[in-house]
């Protein structure tokens, strides 16, 4: 599969993310004010919550599937199949 393209998208809250994520989540991890949601099949990242918190992941480059998650107080960092790290959330925590 090709991963040019970003694989994250930011859903803002969880109104929004419970219809967009029916049936499609593999694993769900939490800081202190945001979610990730990581899909089965194709390692997209879902998130939402505080922006600052890593709530928005926008911006942020997978260039590969996700294969798990790991988070601060403020911060997520994804480790990719392609043995790459990819962060966001609050630099001063990590992101």
């Amino acid at each position: 599969e090709d991963y040019k393209e970003r694989r994250s998208i930011f859903l803002g809250n969880s109104s929004t993310v419970a219809a967009a994520l029916k049936g499609k989540v593999s694993r769900i991890y939490s800081n202190e004010k945001a979610f990730a949601a990581v899909t089965s099949g194709d390692g997209m990242v879902v998130t939402w919550g505080r922006a600052d918190h890593g709530g928005d992941s926008s911006y942020v480059f997978f260039r590969a599937p996700t294969l798990s998650i790991t988070n601060t107080k403020n911060a997520f960092a994804a480790t990719l199949s392609d043995g790459s790290v990819v962060a966001w959330g609050s630099p001063t925590s990590g992101g």
